[in-house]
């Protein structure tokens, strides 16, 4: 018995003083960690927008090479015999086409749930946090001004299809980015571009290149490619 509490005298025990020390240690490195636990994650996060960006980029340039080198309509028009799916937005005009695989557009009114389309920083919802307005099955819009706007049976397009041809330095002129939401889907300077990465935005280029703008460039500007820079 003696023995025993011998034994047990020898044992090391934490005071509180010491407990209270330790808690507050961990504390400490949590907070350094876990701010950089989350910039590592919202990074990765853009590094697969981006990534989406170029497969979207990827299959418009099929369509561009299929159909006489007109850039991917936003909305595109397709011949009446298709239906109502005249003025279909470009993701299920993609799959409906051929160029798409069929599964990577699902439903206009239905939460973004194709992969290719959905922002990893956007919840999959139906409706969008910034217009309230549906998704229309993707949370990335083509630029109106160079891949037309909406086609009217009785007054014809807001803004003309455009040819790549047409559209000089390339790595400079807006093709698609991050989109806010409407039912086109589109990019413009109106609506803007969300800067839902860390204050940026995702956006590529006509040229094929895809990076981050921190700044919504003015419907004058260069990068839209509006018809009086269409040819410069």
């Amino acid at each position: 018995m003696n023995k025993l509490k011998l034994f047990m005298s020898e044992i090391s025990v934490f005071t509180l003083l010491e407990l209270l020390i330790v808690i507050s240690i961990i504390a400490i490195l949590a907070a350094i960690l876990l701010p950089s636990l989350q910039s590592a994650r919202n990074l990765a996060k853009e590094i697969k927008c981006l990534n989406n960006e170029k497969q979207i980029y990827g299959f418009a340039s099929f369509y561009t090479q299929d159909y006489n080198d007109y850039l991917l309509p936003n909305r595109g028009c397709i011949p009446s015999s298709f239906g109502s799916n005249i003025g279909m937005p470009f993701p299920q005009l993609l799959q409906d086409v051929g160029i798409a695989p069929q599964g990577t557009f699902l439903d206009n009114n239905a939460p973004v749930q194709g992969k290719m389309y959905h922002c990893p920083m956007e919840p999959l919802s139906a409706v969008s946090p910034y217009t309230g307005v549906q998704w229309r099955g993707t949370n990335y819009g083509l630029n109106q001004y160079i891949c037309g706007q909406f086609y009217y049976m009785d007054t014809g397009f807001t803004y003309p299809f455009l040819k790549i041809i047409k559209i000089s330095q390339t790595s400079k002129r807006l093709y698609g980015g991050d989109n806010t939401g409407n039912s086109y889907p589109r990019i413009d300077s109106t609506s803007g571009l969300p800067m839902r990465h860390s204050g940026k935005s995702c956006t590529f280029y006509v040229d094929g290149h895809a990076g981050t703008v921190k700044i919504i460039p003015a419907y004058s500007s260069y990068e839209w490619g509006v018809s009086s820079y269409w040819s410069n």
